[in-house]
């Protein structure tokens, strides 16, 4: 599995944590925005998106700071092993679905996500 170099930028000042890395698949848990829509969706973004995602290099908190990454996509191959071992694992608690499979941006996808989920029409077990 592929390691994704990051680190914790904190909200105030210039400070920030040491480079740090962490494996793709705690990457996409736990980095902000595609983490929190991954867990509340509890569906994984199709590759072009994920790697829309990847190459932003940023993840913003406002106030509260930002993660930072080196910029990488991933493969096909590197895909499906991060969707089997995340449907798989029951830590994750997913579902195992292929919504949107036509799109490109990460924005886009959270967008009708979101909405389909404030719609009811996906309500998380």
């Amino acid at each position: 599995m592929k390691t994704v170099k990051y680190r914790n930028c904190y909200g105030v000042g210039e400070n920030s944590d040491p480079w740090e890395n962490i494996n793709l698949e705690d990457f996409v848990r736990f980095v902000p925005d595609l983490g929190y829509s991954i867990s509340m969706y509890q569906s994984i973004p199709p590759l072009a998106v994920l790697n829309d995602f990847f190459a932003l290099g940023r993840a913003n908190l406002g106030m509260s700071g930002s993660w930072i990454w080196k910029i990488f996509s991933i493969d096909i191959a590197e895909y499906e092993d991060l969707v089997e071992i995340l449907y798989t694992d029951p830590k994750f608690n997913m579902k195992e679905e292929r919504l949107y499979q036509e799109l490109t941006k990460y924005k886009v996808w959270n967008k009708l996500m979101f909405r389909d989920y404030a719609n009811n029409k996906r309500i998380p077990s």
